[in-house]
């Protein structure tokens, strides 16, 4: 059932997990348990792990969470430790908890837009990024209320007002990602696994555009040291017309030749020397953004993960 079941419907256990995780109703018991929320994420987490390398370790921590979380409907034996030692424990307890699920959550916002940048939707891939900020800011506001409440540093109303601040602040997270999840499953129909590296048989191709007073010279396919030469060249050409800001795009590299990431890193020098401004776009995780970052090990020559990022730093 699993192996059938569409990534859209994957989308859908995940936005009803966070439901089950964020909202508490009791009416004797709770009839929504965090165990159950957990287990919707694992399941739709499971469902999506072919496509992304990020769910399988989603479905890990959605799992153990669920576990865990059995402790808050079968209390754990924290009383044997003394009152001061069951409080301690109880809030390492959450602690923990709590840094797990902020985890998991910045798993999946980070799939959401490497499937984003996949299909080009850029506004989509900034929105998910977005979304992990908020939700992190749950747990954040949580201790400090926690560490207020326990230190007396505020009356109790002033406590009152500040848990209710926190449950408006967790259902607003809640709607937007729910919301996220949403635009997910609506935007990136037909979803494909997104590789580390594309394959490497293509020869190179090398495509000069001019944005915004900007140069962006797009490479993919397997790069050899004479495709790194015409590289240069076409700079050098550029920077003799008076251009100074570039774009190297490797996002579509498959194959980089041995010591073409210090070719690279030269050529980048020799540029900078001439008043010029570079930035390289390399796909996260591959095998050519590693090298570079090691090979670049600059403050000047900074590395983005999409040709708009890069854009911006030049023209804003």
């Amino acid at each position: 059932m699993l192996i059938s079941a569409t990534p859209k419907a994957a989308f859908i256990l995940l936005a009803w997990g966070f439901v089950f995780t964020v909202v508490d109703v009791q009416i004797g018991i709770d009839i929504l348990p965090d165990s159950v929320g957990f287990g919707l994420i694992a399941i739709g987490a499971r469902i999506l792990g072919p496509l992304h390398s990020n769910f399988p370790k989603v479905s890990v921590y959605a799992l153990g969470l669920a576990l865990a979380a059995l402790g808050l409907i079968f209390p754990l034996p924290f009383g044997l430790l003394g009152p001061r030692g069951a409080m301690v424990a109880q809030l390492a307890f959450w602690i923990g908890l709590s840094i797990a699920e902020v985890i998991m959550v910045y798993l999946i916002c980070d799939a959401i837009r490497d499937f984003a940048l996949k299909a080009k939707n850029w506004e989509l891939a900034r929105t998910a990024m977005a979304r992990w900020g908020f939700y992190l800011g749950v747990p954040v506001f949580a201790l400090f209320l926690v560490l207020i409440a326990v230190s007396g540093l505020m009356t109790p109303p002033g406590v009152v007002f500040l848990g209710l601040v926190l449950v408006g602040y967790s259902i607003l997270v809640l709607v937007l990602m729910f919301s996220l999840l949403r635009t997910a499953y609506d935007k990136l129909d037909g979803l494909r696994a997104v590789p580390a590296d594309p394959p490497a048989t293509e020869k190179a191709e090398i495509r000069a555009r001019d944005v915004a007073e900007v140069t962006i010279l797009e490479v993919s396919g397997r790069v050899e040291a004479q495709d790194l030469t015409s590289i240069r060249a076409l700079i050098e050409e550029r920077l003799e017309n008076g251009q100074r800001d570039f774009i190297l795009s490797m996002a579509g590299v498959s194959e980089l030749v041995s010591g073409g990431v210090g070719q690279l890193g030269d050529l980048v020098e020799r540029a900078r020397r001439r008043d010029a401004r570079i930035r390289l776009v390399t796909r996260k995780k591959s095998k050519t953004h590693e090298a570079l970052q090691r090979a670049v090990a600059d403050d000047e020559v900074e590395i983005f993960g999409n040709e708009q990022d890069a854009l911006a730093s030049l023209v804003l």
